[in-house]
């Protein structure tokens, strides 16, 4: 299974995993989030998003998902795709239904 890493602003991306975890009956194991506050180091999240690379990484890579394209989470997901391996999409919806 590929790896899926959210990077998002505040609790978003855990919202969005509780939300799997509820249609799906249990949470993915290769699934994590890790949310962003306007005081985060981004040294430190990099750190951060990297080890959570290698945690939901099981040889056949890893989707990053970001909340909006050119903020700090799709910034950092830039930084961190390797093709073939790290692959990221920014865009992941913000509205409620």
């Amino acid at each position: 299974m590929v790896g899926i890493l959210i990077l998002s602003h505040g609790g978003f991306g855990e919202c969005l995993i509780q939300t799997v975890a509820h249609m799906l009956g249990d949470k993915p194991t290769r699934l994590r989030a890790l949310g962003f506050t306007r005081q985060a180091d981004l040294l430190l999240l990099e750190g951060l998003a990297r080890e959570a690379i290698a945690e939901v990484d099981e040889g056949k890579g890893v989707l990053i998902l970001t909340d909006m394209f050119g903020a700090t989470p799709s910034n950092l997901a830039a930084l961190l795709v390797e093709p073939g391996k790290v692959e990221a999409i920014a865009g992941v919806p913000l509205h409620k239904q």
